[in-house]
């Protein structure tokens, strides 16, 4: 279970109008990359999102607004 003092920042960021917040996997990423890892971050620069390094919505935790969700 994921504490709730670590889900506190990502629903207040959708609070505050972020459309999705990805948890940040930077932080332990180890090189080489695992496969999976490599095919999210090159994912990430084809869409001109090198700032997400491996972040995606894989990845739990991460939130997603209302909005966002129904377009």
């Amino acid at each position: 279970a994921i504490p709730a003092k670590d889900l506190h920042p990502l629903t207040q960021a959708v609070a505050d109008g972020v459309d999705m917040v990805l948890n940040d996997l930077n932080l332990n990423l180890r090189f080489p990359l695992y496969i999976v890892n490599l095919y999210k971050y090159m994912l990430n620069i084809a869409c001109n999102r090198k700032d997400l390094g491996v972040g995606s919505t894989i990845a739990v935790p991460h939130a997603i607004s209302r909005k966002c969700l129904e377009g």
